[in-house]
């Protein structure tokens, strides 16, 4: 050990045997039995160094630097954090409080990086910030505005898997993106002559889901269920999908003798016999996607009777409350998706008699339609609501039909959404997100 300009104080183990108490400076050599101390020269140590020397060790670690006093050396050649220096040769592990910067790290087995959940990531990251995620088993990096994942979807053999990338690639083949989805089904069509409401389109939404670029992904639109004329149930709406996630139609109202039909949402049943409303969330989804319709008037007069309203995804068909009045439609959830809180997915209102005295059933939140009241027909729902059709009334024509669907996507603007021909489509951007809103049709999607 080659060591500049030492000052020692404190005492020193010889391996030839024997101890000596040093102070003040010297130079010259020391020697023992198989191990050595060469070329001591002048340096300085602080009070508190120290060394062990043993027959069994021999300390050959060059040293050309000061170092703190709580500094110490043993044959372990162990450093404290407080030592400044250049050029150790290190082996073992160390703290570093800090920063460490290197142009080069050489290794062949390793390097532990950072690892946490979601919650415990970064709050004030940089990017090219790098991590391994414990809740979604995935590395991810930090690309200025959000934590992108890598996926491992294409890696079945981490033994025998050959990963080819290029610097323009940029593992794009492999990027993860959470996408938040609002999937609604075509609203349910009204019935006619004392009709029920149309049930509300199925409703789904979540946060969260994870895509990978440069894949396809299905995306429906369902279309709304037609007001069907004299002595109908109205018809059903269509399934809306989005991956794996299908939205079911709503349930088409009763006319004035039959049940309303099942679907995301029931429809409104008819008045004879107490028709009964149609069950909702048919088939079953958790969370559920919509409620049952409500059930026609138990008393009659002459012409004079009350449809149930149909169901929303907010809430049940409300039955109709005597012979002289509908049932209003359940109502809808609201959503703000795309920045603005909107209604979605209401019940259709109950159509009543022509000798009924009271008033139609109002048709749910969320664009739903009103219950026709006399010779009335039925209102249509708004269109890409997902919202029930209004039931007729006694002598009406037709219900009314049910609003078409929509499927809602929102994900982070550093993506790019390629849309088949297929579909109808908008994207807008805001705060740091896409929202692309499908309005009609049925293709593939894919993000790059």
């Amino acid at each position: 050990m080659k060591i500049d300009n030492p000052k020692v104080t404190g005492e020193l183990t010889l391996v030839g045997g024997g101890t000596s108490t040093l102070s003040g400076s010297f130079s010259g050599s020391f020697q023992g039995d198989g191990s050595q101390l060469l070329g001591i020269q002048s340096a300085s140590f602080a009070t508190t160094a120290s060394f062990a020397v043993s027959a069994s060790h021999e300390i050959t670690l060059e040293v050309s630097s000061s170092y703190a006093e709580s500094a110490s050396f043993a044959t372990t050649a162990s450093y404290a954090q407080n030592a400044e220096g250049s050029g150790f040769p290190f082996t073992g592990s160390a703290e570093i409080t800090g920063s460490l910067t290197s142009n080069d790290i050489q290794a062949t087995q390793r390097l532990n990086i950072p690892q946490g959940t979601t919650a415990e990531r970064d709050t004030n990251p940089i990017s090219g910030d790098l991590r391994y995620n414990t809740s979604t088993n995935r590395l991810e990096f930090y690309n200025g505005s959000i934590w992108v994942a890598f996926s491992n979807e294409s890696i079945t053999d981490v033994e025998t898997a050959q990963l080819s990338v290029t610097a323009n690639d940029a593992v794009a083949e492999n990027i993860v993106l959470e996408v938040e989805y609002l999937v609604i089904a075509g609203g349910g069509g009204g019935g006619c002559e004392f009709g029920g409401g149309g049930g509300a389109g199925g409703y789904r939404t979540a946060a969260g889901t994870e895509l990978s670029t440069s894949t396809n992904y299905t995306v429906t639109v369902g279309a709304g269920g037609g007001g069907n004329t004299f002595g109908n149930n109205g018809s059903d709406g269509s399934d809306s999908v989005f991956n794996t996630i299908t939205s079911t139609g709503g349930g088409g109202g009763s006319n004035a003798t039959t049940s309303g039909n099942s679907g995301g949402s029931g429809g409104g049943g008819g008045f004879l016999n107490a028709g009964g409303g149609g069950s909702g969330n048919t088939p079953s989804t958790t969370p559920s996607q919509g409620n049952d319709g409500g059930d026609g008037s138990s008393t009659t007069a002459s012409s004079a009777a009350g449809a149930g309203g149909g169901g929303g995804a907010g809430e049940v068909g409300q039955d109709a409350p005597n012979f002289n009045n509908g049932g209003d439609g359940g109502d809808g959830l609201q959503n703000s998706i795309t920045g603005t809180p909107t209604y979605y997915a209401g019940g259709g209102g109950g159509g009543i008699g022509n000798n009924s005295s009271g008033v139609a059933g109002s048709g749910g939140n969320g664009g739903a339609g009103d219950g026709g009241s006399g010779g009335s027909d039925g209102q249509n729902a708004t269109i890409n609501t997902g919202s029930g059709g209004g039931g007729s009334g006694q002598g009406g024509s037709n219900g009314g039909s049910g609003g078409s669907g929509i499927v809602i996507l929102k994900y982070p603007d550093t993506f790019t959404i390629s849309v088949g021909a297929g579909l109808t489509s908008s994207t807008s951007t805001s705060g740091g997100y896409s929202v692309t809103q499908f309005t009609a049709g049925t293709d593939t999607i894919s993000f790059s």
